[in-house]
């Protein structure tokens, strides 16, 4: 009996089209200014003008949200471009030639 020779086309698979998915997902996400959104549940019992101040601290606390406050109040943002970087802190020795590096 002789075997009939067959093309072996390769189907795509759950897998694979997560796979893919995924790449993609990581592409767009690497090319794309990030901004986040912190959303804070108010109560646990989803009533409107309901506030649970103690739920609401807490998830503050959780998400870094106090501790990110209390480091821009003691003046360090973290949004500063080189040059004023540079300016603030050249007496710790960094050389502007060394901007690649930092």
């Amino acid at each position: 009996i002789k075997r009939s020779e067959t093309t072996t086309t390769k189907k795509t698979t759950v897998c694979g089209r997560f796979h893919q998915s995924l790449t993609l997902l990581t592409s767009i996400l690497s090319n794309s200014s990030r901004h986040y959104v912190r959303c804070i549940k108010p109560n646990d019992v989803a009533k409107s003008y309901t506030f649970d101040a103690n739920k609401v601290l807490l998830q503050l606390k959780s998400n870094g949200i106090m501790e990110t406050i209390r480091i821009r109040k003691a003046g360090y943002s973290s949004h500063i471009t080189f040059d004023s970087f540079y300016h603030r802190f050249k007496f710790l020795g960094i050389n502007s030639s060394q901007r690649e590096d930092i």
